[in-house]
């Protein structure tokens, strides 16, 4: 089963399964790569690069972000992935427990896992 992946609005584009190959200057293939995750969530919260808080989480903004989580089983593996993180996790926080609230067990943040440390930054 592959995971969901709840990230900050506007890093689809960051995230697209193809790769331009430049043999040369007039010619290129595009390469698609398999894709990592089912499903994208986009999440409208921005934190700047010194981890000041831009835009809030609303409720709004939460409930439109979770409802398509809620139709999927509790034993989706969840990635939750917001730009500048690992300087204030507070979203991926508020996130991650609403989604354990839902009886959600596999719950990654970007901001703990090591290798992830910089992922979006």
């Amino acid at each position: 089963m592959k995971p969901v992946l709840i990230t900050t609005k506007g890093i689809n584009s960051l995230l697209s399964n193809k790769d331009m190959e430049l043999n040369n200057i007039f010619i290129y293939n595009i390469i698609n790569r398999p894709e990592l995750f089912d499903t994208l969530i986009e999440v409208d919260e921005s934190i700047d690069f010194k981890g000041k808080v831009i835009n809030e989480l609303s409720e709004s903004i939460i409930n439109k972000a979770l409802h398509n989580i809620y139709k999927l089983p509790q034993n989706t593996p969840v990635i939750i992935a917001f730009l500048n993180s690992s300087l204030n996790p507070l979203h991926e926080i508020i996130m991650k427990n609403l989604l354990q609230t839902a009886g959600y067990t596999a719950i990654h943040l970007s901001h703990e896992i090591d290798d992830w440390e910089n992922i979006l930054n």
